[in-house]
């Protein structure tokens, strides 16, 4: 466990708030599928069962990559595969309960359906190391789970075509930040920031990225369009891929696929340059795992036009904002919520000018659910 991870805990035990958290399904039917149980786990592999990754999850199907060692697959040698029924009849709060990064042990079918891939069934999930998820946009009392067991979350957002949204960028790094997970921020469409925006709101992106610099974030700007997928990748993105299980996160249209086509994946993701460049419409259908030429892998996702935490207590909250810990029990309420109390040690800091005016009214946002579908782009 790390440093950051045990302070947090110790901290939320010692003021008495247990960390909330969704239940998948009865507790009993999680129990026998998820595999934890490394003994059993080994004799199952003997008795033919075999270890794989899941790269893409469908309606029906899903599609998965044998992975006798960690990391050690194949993106395009995919099979077609289907959860066993008995697990299927379950209730459950998830949207999903396979999703894409799952480590998951599966058995060859006998029968198959498909001439083009050998089908299998999974049945039992592997232990989940992290996940980024949200609230489901269709069912509010429903966990939407994004993807899981990655090493690091890229957060793109796009300065103009759709326009820039801070507090859609803030969520996805309280998320990160309660997962351990390393978040990146990429701006990209930078031409259009110099070409085409104001004064007023190149001053505000300075500004933001500053802000984000200055609490530990790593934020890159560039444009990608006018690079070429048949070039070499600038060395900044080939570095920050290598060796990790990446997530890439962002509004539709902000180019995502197109700096997933940049590290050359096995599969090169559709991009429909001119409409993305204009409109900001998505071409990606399905979240995929894609191996990538220097060695590490990504995980490409449609277009998010809402990300909704699931419920947090302030305390859990105020966690994921880094600037807002070091005031951590330090106002007049044990309860405090940060919102207009009186003696709040985070409402002072904010009016001291230590912590961003922009930042803690995100942070209210989340808290008090006033804005559900932060940065939401709608295309007219």
């Amino acid at each position: 466990m790390s440093r950051k991870k045990k302070d947090f805990d110790d901290y939320v035990k010692s003021e008495k708030i247990r960390k909330k958290s969704s239940k998948s399904f009865a507790e009993q039917d999680k129990k026998e599928f998820v595999m934890d149980d490394k003994k059993e786990l080994k004799d199952l592999l003997k008795e033919g069962y075999f270890l794989a990754r899941v790269v893409e999850v469908q309606k029906k199907y899903v599609f998965l990559a044998p992975e006798e060692k960690e990391l050690d697959m194949d993106t395009r040698d995919v099979w077609l595969s289907t959860v066993a029924k008995k697990f299927l009849q379950n209730q459950r709060s998830e949207r999903n309960f396979i999703v894409v990064g799952d480590k998951v042990v599966c058995l060859s079918s006998k029968h198959s359906d498909s001439e083009e891939f050998p089908q299998c069934t999974i049945e039992y999930r592997l232990p989940r190391e992290t996940q980024i998820s949200r609230v489901d946009p269709l069912v509010v009392n429903r966990e939407h789970i994004l993807a899981s067991n990655l090493t690091q979350l890229v957060i793109v957002a796009s300065y103009l075509s759709p326009p820039v949204r801070w507090g859609l960028i803030d969520r996805f790094l309280v998320q990160a930040e309660h997962e351990q997970i390393t978040p990146i921020i990429i701006l990209n469409k930078k031409d259009l920031l110099e070409d085409e925006a104001s004064e007023s709101f190149k001053k505000e992106c300075e500004e933001e990225e500053k802000l984000y610099t200055d609490l530990g974030y790593q934020v890159i700007s560039f444009e990608t369009l006018s690079l070429s997928s048949k070039k070499k990748p600038p060395k900044i993105l080939h570095d920050l891929f290598k060796g990790h299980i990446t997530l890439i996160v962002g509004h539709s249209g902000v180019g995502k696929s197109s700096i997933t086509n940049l590290l050359k994946p096995e599969i090169e993701q559709d991009v429909e340059e001119l409409e993305i460049f204009k409109k900001g419409r998505h071409t990606t259908t399905y979240t995929s795992l894609l191996k990538l030429e220097n060695g590490g892998f990504i995980i490409d996702t449609p277009g998010i036009r809402s990300f909704t935490l699931t419920e947090l207590e302030p305390i859990q909250l105020c966690w994921g904002f880094v600037e807002m810990r070091p005031y951590l029990n330090q106002c007049r309420y044990r309860a405090c919520k940060h919102s207009n109390e009186p003696d709040c040690a985070i409402i002072q800091a904010v009016s001291d000018k230590k912590i961003s005016e922009r930042r803690h009214q995100s942070y209210l946002n989340i808290l008090f659910n006033t804005q559900r579908r932060e940065g939401r782009y709608t295309l007219e």
